[in-house]
């Protein structure tokens, strides 16, 4: 899942004290919060991240499986 790392990683911006982080956007358009982080908590972001979107992607598999199986 290197692409799914690539596309969080995107969200940091490497500057001379650490890393900008850029949060995503509740909204589907328009700018999210802007942070300074260190290395280490890009790391614990990066991995919270990285499972939140598996369980997402799990919780949309499970639900599409449910909707086809469903009689109606």
């Amino acid at each position: 899942m290197s692409w799914l790392r690539n596309s969080l990683e995107a969200n940091f911006k490497p500057v001379a004290d650490g890393f900008v982080f850029r949060t995503p956007s509740p909204w589907l358009f328009g700018p999210g919060e802007h942070y300074l982080v260190t290395e280490a908590q890009k790391a614990e972001i990066l991995g919270s991240m990285t499972t939140l979107w598996r369980v997402l992607s799990l919780s949309l598999l499970l639900l599409l499986l449910w909707a086809r199986r469903r009689p109606g």
